[in-house]
């Protein structure tokens, strides 16, 4: 016989190839048994998108998957109290099954990255194994097998495969719960945004020998500055308000509503009569609800008598207010009182000018003059009257609009960083 067919034949060992090809089929089998596991798990959570939900079907699912006494699941969403399923149900008493899954030890072995960790409880060894949620281990699974039970590499790659799995489907349901509730905080705001707009006067009021405009434009969606006027068929008195809540957002949204609706109730029962009486009873209704929220709002407000072109006005710490005469130069009013909520008795007390054709008088907010440029420098208030002093030939709905244009081109790519309002009076012959 041939001798290099002989060594041919030698070579062939039956046995070795029986194991090699039983092997192979074992990895095969363990690979589908991974992937059956997987499908039925995410089927398990197929159609819900509550946390609560998805944590009791996969617990139930993977009990059927894996040959364990008790399947145990628990998460910590962000500012939340924890979620934990297990069954059977009540297979361990809460405080064993908190000490089991997030004892101080097992929670610095998992947060460093280890596969697992193995714990006992009385007769019972405990496979806990971290879920990856948003890239932290405040998920856990926890898999209950008996003492004498030994554990095989293929069904800890099976635990594993689900655990993985298992976290990436919970953190699907977190991120479309985090999606809803931020279209539910989105629509709230625009509905919010709205309802401010609506607050504000829709129209200026026709009051004789005056030309008037007003706007205010919120840093945000919603803001706390606020502009209105109020009026009375039987008193010919244009009576009007501008003020600024400490704070941004939505608490400052919320105070100006009631800081507003206020001032006009008191008001109304001055007929115009005295601005000062009317921010010392305002600050009265107000005191303890700013103290307990710790905020204050500074207001201005004036009342204007067609007749005498008296223009009479209180300001409780509210600037920019400007006052530039026909034949004179811009200057600042300095308010003489304190915002309301911060003394149970404002200081402010009754001012007066009288307008003569062509004076302007200017009520703003310090979103006009605290406005950064790119650089971090400020409009100021010597920006600001030399800008009103160069338009005063205009109307003031004019005088107005191009007020704001020079600040929001001052501020460049800059984004507003406070509310801003700006009431223009200019007298005008009747």
């Amino acid at each position: 016989m041939n001798s290099s067919l002989h060594s041919s034949l030698i070579a062939i060992d039956p046995e070795k190839d029986r194991q090699v090809l039983e092997g192979l089929t074992a990895e095969l089998v363990q690979t589908r048994d991974r992937l059956v596991a997987l499908y039925q798990v995410s089927q398990a959570s197929r159609g819900c998108w509550q946390v609560e939900q998805v944590l009791e079907r996969t617990v139930e699912t993977i009990e059927r998957l894996v040959s364990a006494q008790a399947v145990l699941l628990s998460i910590q969403p962000e500012d939340q109290d924890s979620l934990t399923y297990q069954t059977p149900q009540d297979f361990l008493a809460q405080e064993i099954l908190e000490q089991v899954l997030f004892c101080p030890q097992g929670k610095d072995l998992l947060a460093a990255g280890h596969f697992g960790a193995v714990r006992s409880v009385a007769s019972l060894h405990v496979l806990v194994l971290p879920l990856e949620v948003r890239g932290t281990a405040e998920a856990t699974l926890g898999l209950v097998f008996e003492k004498e039970q030994q554990l095989k590499s293929p069904e800890i790659k099976l635990a594993r495969a689900i655990a993985d799995y298992a976290g990436a489907q919970i953190e699907n349901v977190l991120l479309f719960q985090a999606s809803l509730e931020l279209t539910r905080l989105e629509t709230e705001m625009d509905l919010a945004h709205q309802v401010q707009r609506r607050l504000l006067p829709q129209r200026v009021p026709l009051t004789p020998g005056l030309q008037i405009w007003g706007a205010s434009r919120p840093a945000h969606r919603v803001g706390g500055d606020f502009y209105d006027f109020v009026t009375d068929a039987e008193h010919p008195v244009l009576n009007f308000l501008v003020g600024d809540i400490s704070g941004k957002g939505l608490s400052a949204a919320l105070v100006m509503a009631m800081t507003r609706t206020i001032l006009r109730s008191e008001i109304c029962d001055a007929q115009g009569e005295n601005p000062q009486v009317v921010l010392q009873r305002a600050n009265s209704a107000l005191y303890e609800d700013f103290l307990e929220q710790n905020m204050f709002a500074t207001v201005f407000v004036g009342s204007y008598h067609p007749h005498s072109r008296l223009l009479e006005f209180a300001n409780a710490g509210h600037s920019p207010v400007v006052y530039l005469p026909v034949d004179g130069v811009a200057r600042l009013l300095e308010p003489d009182g304190t915002p309301l909520g911060i003394l149970r008795q404002t200081l402010s007390v009754k001012q007066s000018l009288s307008l003569q054709s062509g004076d302007i008088f200017m009520v703003g907010t310090d979103g006009i003059t605290e406005a950064e440029n790119e650089a971090g420098e400020r409009y100021g208030i010597d920006r600001m009257l030399d800008t009103v002093y160069q338009m005063k030939h205009l109307p003031a709905q004019s005088l107005g609009p191009r007020l704001v244009e020079d600040v929001k081109l001052f501020r460049g790519r800059r984004a507003a960083a406070d509310d801003l309002t700006l009431l223009v009076l200019k007298a005008v012959s009747t």
